[in-house]
């Protein structure tokens, strides 16, 4: 491993086989990087990076990282004034379907873009870079066609990125939460930029354990909190409302099915490489 630490971040650059790229990028979600970039897997790239704070011990999680297969982990220092234009040149709008794309404000959308959500790498997860949210958002672009409904409630919001699509796409109000206050400061100010702050209504976890149903509720998280949460969010979804759960690999889908599989019913799970997406309705019996 190559090793440069000096700065106030540091930056963890994983090149692996390609194979080994979602597998990789879930592991760097568990040690909540303050920003992470993964590669399209029609990109060509196979380098993952990860942005830490200077002080945060990553031994173990490289030692893990080498023992998954044959990848190359090096850490890069990084000044505080530098971090973001140092990561700049890894970013491009994201082809989201339909002539929709997400990218960071700076870049230009394609002349093709009918819409062009911006989303800028901050201090939050969900940048439409990775494929749980590729697929949460390729759902909510299909689907817009035959209408979505008046209100929803994005459950784990990070940057905002699901929140923001879904009132672009037509929801009149969004309530987006999250356990991390910075993610709420993100979804904010992404919302206003997206000219959809009006829309987009951010509330503590506190508060949102209290918020009525809605006919659609998104989280895009992680197996274990999914399973965790699943009475709450069960409680959140109307009456033949819809629910739609990412941020879980192929190999959990059976596993975060049968959390919910007493209230709805599921249509078969979609794929982006090794991850998944599942989209229940809630059944007038349950």
């Amino acid at each position: 491993m190559n090793e440069d630490t000096g700065g106030s971040w540091q930056q963890l650059t994983v090149q692996c086989e390609p194979a080994l790229a979602a597998r990789i990028a879930e592991l760097l979600e568990l040690a909540e990087p303050t920003v992470m970039d993964v590669p399209a897997a029609d990109s060509g790239r196979t380098d993952l990076r990860a942005l830490f704070p200077a002080g945060q011990i990553l031994t173990g999680l490289i030692s893990v990282l080498h023992g998954l297969g044959e990848c190359e982990c090096a850490l890069t220092g990084i000044p505080e004034q530098d971090w973001l234009a140092v990561s700049r040149d890894a970013w491009s709008p994201v082809a989201l379907g339909d002539n929709v794309w997400m990218g960071p404000g700076w870049c230009a959308p394609p002349e093709a873009a009918r819409l062009y959500l911006k989303i800028d790498p901050g201090q939050a997860f969900g940048t439409g870079q990775h494929p749980t949210t590729r697929l949460c958002l390729r759902w909510l672009i299909k689907n817009a066609a035959d209408g979505l409904p008046a209100t929803a409630i994005d459950y784990g919001c990070g940057s905002g990125a699901l929140a923001i699509s879904a009132a672009q796409l037509g929801v009149k109000k969004v309530l987006a939460t999250d356990i991390d206050p910075l993610a709420l400061a993100a979804t904010t100010d992404n919302a206003a930029a997206n000219a959809v702050a009006s829309r987009v209504e951010c509330i503590e976890p506190l508060v949102a354990a209290s918020m009525p149903p809605a006919p659609l509720l998104l989280a895009n998280i992680l197996l274990r909190p999914l399973q965790a949460l699943a009475p709450q969010l069960v409680r959140l979804v109307t009456t033949d409302g819809r629910i739609v759960l990412s941020g879980i690999l192929r190999s959990q889908v059976e596993a975060c099915r049968d959390s919910y599989s007493a209230w709805f019913t599921f249509a078969p799970a979609e794929f982006e490489d090794d991850w998944a997406l599942l989209v229940g309705q809630r059944r007038a019996d349950s």
